[in-house]
């Protein structure tokens, strides 16, 4: 329960939270399954190998995934889609507009 709390996994009986996959670069969360929606909820996606090979581009050479200087890192891009999404929630919950469009 502690883990799920710092990570904000629900874990309630209803919950479509788990399984939850998480990957950590240097102790950063990069990416987690299941993905959320700009508004919160879950985006149902099955927890497939084919998906996780996919969602975690695990046939993808690290070097080209991570590398921190690269402009076209799919990772860095995708953090930055990923942060944007969540500064819109957080001006959307304060009743703020998003500076960002999807």
């Amino acid at each position: 329960p502690e883990y799920a709390e710092e990570f904000k996994i629900d874990v309630s009986g209803f919950t479509k939270q788990l399984p939850t996959v998480i990957c950590f670069y240097k102790g950063r969360e990069l990416r987690r399954l299941p993905q959320f929606t700009t508004s919160g909820k879950v985006i149902d996606n099955a927890m497939a190998e084919a998906t996780l090979i996919k969602h975690f581009e695990l046939e993808t050479d690290v070097h080209t995934v991570l590398h921190p200087n690269s402009k076209t890192s799919t990772w860095r891009l995708k953090e930055e889609e990923q942060k944007k999404k969540r500064e819109d929630l957080k001006r959307k919950k304060a009743g703020k507009k998003p500076k960002h469009e999807d």
